[in-house]
């Protein structure tokens, strides 16, 4: 049986979004990739920016991104490594690990925000503000099995 021929858009309407998402990242992707920078890395940096110098835990980090936990771990080692971001052990609690953005990670923000919302808004000329709220909506109602 040919899954596209249910008589249900849902096939569809979901294939468009994944299509439209995979365009959407390889065109990022190529966008950061002379600033040394993928987009899901970048993505933890811009996440941990918005905790100021309180940092983020990774568990917060892990569900904010809607990635695993393993997964976000191997990307903050790599950002640590690249001295992008910095981990700082709680005093109490041993096991607990707050990541802050460093200098560099702060300045590598600054330098990419501002082209990298043009792209953004570039690709995105085309909609109105209600055509904005309704995708953020429609996305929104979407239910994704939880990752662990």
């Amino acid at each position: 049986m040919d899954i596209s021929k249910t008589g249900d858009l849902t096939f569809d309407a979901l294939l468009s979004i994944l299509e439209g998402g995979m365009m959407l990242q390889n065109d990022i992707e190529a966008f950061l990739n002379p600033y040394g920078i993928s987009h899901s890395r970048f993505s933890i940096l811009i996440t941990i920016s918005r905790s100021g110098d309180e940092g983020m835990i990774h568990s917060e980090i892990s569900r904010l991104l809607g990635r695993s936990k393993p997964t976000i771990t191997g990307m903050l080692v790599k950002l640590e490594n690249d001295a992008l971001i910095e981990c700082l052990q709680d005093q109490r609690d041993l096991r607990k690990k707050t990541y802050r953005l460093t200098n560099k990670g702060q300045e590598l923000i600054a330098s990419v925000a501002e082209p990298y919302n043009r792209r953004l808004a570039m690709m995105a000329e085309s909609l109105n503000v209600e055509d904005k709220q309704s995708l953020i909506t429609i996305i929104s109602k979407i239910r994704f099995p939880v990752q662990e």
